[in-house]
């Protein structure tokens, strides 16, 4: 016997006692099956006219001698099904891709539109994304959801707070359907944002404060996730007139965004954020310095035109507060010029910027004329926020004190 066959016998042997061991472990497999119902040989024939086993690719392409014709059938379909099957699945997906992609470029346009506060324009491009957007696939659902969430902010900013509630969409596409998916969590963090703009504070601050918490547990507290949260959180706090809450989250924010992620958008906002917290609590220094950081980062940006509006209004409430009456004159009624241009007259943030410019005349021992002006601005709050929300309130007194 040459070594060529001893090698040959051997292998035989080898190739006899694996196909004897693979009968028993087969027979043991139908035995199991069996138990449970299952009928192996014809699931493994379905599952493979979908996707073939290795086996029946072989034989489709070399014929089996020992194999029986509905082996060498079944073989052949599978191999027709993979060829017809996979170039269709790689071109599906290829599309799927480009279309996406485009739904990008559109979504980023719409962004760019809304930090211009170019709100209405942004809107009719949000809603031509959510025409293109098909509902079932995981990316169109996130892109849903910021359309929804970015019309819901232009709404409030315009005024319109009766059309600014997503919570359809986000019972649709939210945390509670999909609880792994942080597009759905910050979605939710923006509804609360919708929620304390519309006098509602309390509700806003816990599901804020929720989602926070959530997005710590999933993803840890130095996630960009977890940090966009809590400076959301923090803002609700700031409107909800709870500002040495919103220092202590924000500073806290700050301190692990700077450590772990250095400069970044969320960075910005959340030092914004926290400059109006100070603001409130009088810490005008402190204010100052994070108003003018910011506006620093925003000066020369087009897409952050309505921040630079915000961080100068607070320069402008500032010089107001520490009595250089002209100079927040003339900070107020600039930024009243621009905001009436990208919210309209009746924009929370255009009535604001009235409401400071009444207070600077009531100051000036002129109250006749404050008088005036705060009743215009209690008018359209009521109008536009409502009988019970703050700022009407806030409107109210401010009448009462000038002796209406």
């Amino acid at each position: 016997m040459t070594p060529a066959q001893g090698r040959t016998d051997r292998s035989a042997v080898s190739a006899d006692v694996r196909h004897a061991a693979g009968r028993s472990r087969c027979r043991a497999d139908q035995r199991r099956a069996a138990s449970i119902g299952y009928d192996r040989p014809v699931c493994d024939r379905v599952i493979a006219l979908v996707l073939p086993e290795p086996r029946w690719l072989m034989i489709a392409a070399l014929g089996d001698i020992n194999g029986s014709a509905s082996d060498n059938l079944l073989g052949f379909v599978g191999l027709v099904v993979v060829v017809a099957v996979i170039p269709v699945h790689l071109w599906r997906q290829r599309r799927r891709r480009i279309r996406q992609t485009a739904l990008r470029a559109q979504v980023a346009e719409a962004l760019r539109l809304m930090g211009q506060g170019r709100y209405t324009k942004a809107e009719q491009r949000w809603l031509a994304v959510q025409a293109q957007c098909r509902p079932k696939q995981s990316g169109d659902q996130a892109i849903m959801l910021l359309a929804g969430w970015q019309m819901a902010v232009g709404r409030v900013a315009r005024g319109l707070l009766a059309e600014a509630d997503f919570s359809a969409l986000l019972a649709s596409y939210g945390p509670e359907r999909y609880p792994d998916r942080r597009d759905a969590w910050l979605a939710a963090a923006g509804f609360a944002g919708t929620l304390v703009a519309r006098g509602r504070h309390a509700d806003g601050i816990a599901l804020a404060r929720r989602v926070a918490d959530e997005c710590q547990r999933r993803w840890g507290a130095e996630s960009q996730t977890t940090l966009t949260a809590r400076s959301q959180l923090g803002w609700c706090l700031t409107e909800g007139n709870r500002p040495a809450d919103a220092v202590s989250v924000l500073t806290d924010v700050l301190a692990i965004n700077n450590r772990i992620h250095g400069s970044t958008e969320m960075r910005t906002q959340a030092r914004h954020n926290l400059a109006e917290a100070n603001l409130l609590l009088g810490r005008l220094d402190e204010a100052e310095r994070e108003f003018r950081a910011v506006l620093a980062e925003y000066e020369g940006r087009e897409e952050s035109r309505v921040s630079s509006s915000g961080a100068r209004f607070g320069l402008a409430k500032i010089a107001a507060m520490r009595g250089h009456r002209e100079e927040a004159a003339e900070g107020f009624t600039e930024v009243l010029a621009e905001l009436r241009t990208m919210v309209g007259e009746d924009g929370p943030w255009t009535l604001e910027t009235l409401f400071e410019l009444a207070n600077l005349k009531a100051h000036d021992a002129n109250p006749s004329e404050a008088l005036l002006e705060h009743e215009a601005v209690l008018a359209a709050r009521t109008r536009v926020l409502g009988p019970d929300h703050p700022d009407t309130a806030a409107s109210r007194t401010a009448v009462i004190e000038c002796g209406g």
